[in-house]
């Protein structure tokens, strides 16, 4: 994570310590109505696995930053290996031509960055009921998060 810039490394470490604010937490409220939904109309409680993962938004980034990697890692990318990369196992050719280390940084790299732009534009889309859900802001978004990686 040393190559990581911190906004997008403390995003990460609170998501893999479960501290981060998901609404399901919040369902205990009596005295005022807290929806634990997800923000971006869908009718699934919003949780980790959820917000990052199955949630429609998640999925169009994933599917879009994901795909230079399914060729090049051994096995199936699922939420499990984003969230903790450290089980990730590279091919063979991988290995040969990019070496182990540096497709590892730059999977880190895409991971944060994608993680920290759904998790901006949730609590956009949280404190802001107005803002609409687009998928490929996110995506601008934390490709712009991932330039800055790659450039400082």
């Amino acid at each position: 994570d040393r190559h990581v810039l911190p906004v997008c490394a403390d995003l990460k470490f609170r998501l893999q310590h479960n501290a981060l604010g998901f609404r399901y937490k919040f369902a205990w409220r009596t005295q005022v109505t807290t929806s634990t939904t997800c923000v971006h109309d869908c009718p699934t409680t919003e949780n980790a696995l959820h917000l990052f993962w199955d949630c429609v938004v998640a999925r169009y980034q994933w599917d879009f930053y994901l795909r230079p990697f399914r060729e090049l890692i051994d096995g199936a990318i699922d939420w499990r290996l984003v969230l903790f990369p450290s089980s990730i196992r590279l091919q063979l050719s991988t290995v040969r031509v990019y070496g182990d280390y540096a497709l590892q940084a730059i999977f880190n790299f895409v991971r944060c960055c994608v993680l920290r732009a759904l998790w901006l534009h949730r609590n956009k889309r949280l404190y802001n009921p107005s803002v609409t859900t687009s998928a490929p802001f996110v995506k601008h978004h934390a490709l712009a998060y991932i330039r800055l990686h790659l450039h400082k």
